[in-house]
């Protein structure tokens, strides 16, 4: 699974739990066509996408949304291009 912070966002408090969950997830051998999500802030009131992340396949597709799921964040529904899916906090 890969991951991509953008730099010009500071990282919420909560993406210590990711990076932490990323970290510790063990790369299954069984790859599938990629799936990349999308973690969003609200930075000064705008709502942004701060990391990108990668999974290879369902095997690591659904630990992901699971795990994303469990720590708060929800998927928005929110449309933006090149991504499966953007989760945020609910507000």
């Amino acid at each position: 699974m890969k991951s991509n912070l953008d730099a010009r966002y500071k990282a919420p408090d909560f993406d210590s739990k990711i990076a932490d969950w990323l970290g510790s997830f063990e790369d299954d051998m069984w790859g599938g066509p990629p799936r990349i999500f999308g973690i969003g802030i609200s930075v000064e009131g705008v709502k942004v996408v701060y990391r990108i992340i990668e999974a290879s396949g369902m095997q690591e597709t659904m630990p992901l949304v699971l795990f994303l799921n469990s720590i708060g964040l929800v998927d928005t529904g929110a449309t933006v291009r090149g991504l499966d899916g953007v989760f945020s906090m609910t507000e």
